[in-house]
């Protein structure tokens, strides 16, 4: 899993958002409280342009309990 994650956020630091989309997805449907995966879902949905998705799932990642390794995602 962390794998898949870190491919996700990669392909979003590289402008591949649809792709990271469809990588991060399944993570989030298997683990609803996945933070930094809904986290990246988030980013990808605002990268590309849907502001509405983006808020929705970056507001469900930011309630979640994050391991203190993963916290400097969430600033």
């Amino acid at each position: 899993r962390k794998y898949r994650e870190g491919l996700g956020l990669a392909l979003i630091r590289t402008g591949h958002w649809q792709e990271a989309r469809a990588i991060l997805d399944p993570i989030v449907k298997t683990d609803p409280a996945d933070g930094v995966a809904l986290w990246g879902l988030g980013q990808a949905a605002a990268l590309s342009g849907d502001r509405v998705e983006a808020a929705r799932i970056s507001r469900r990642a930011l309630l979640l309990e994050w391991p203190d390794e993963e916290q400097a995602l969430r600033r």
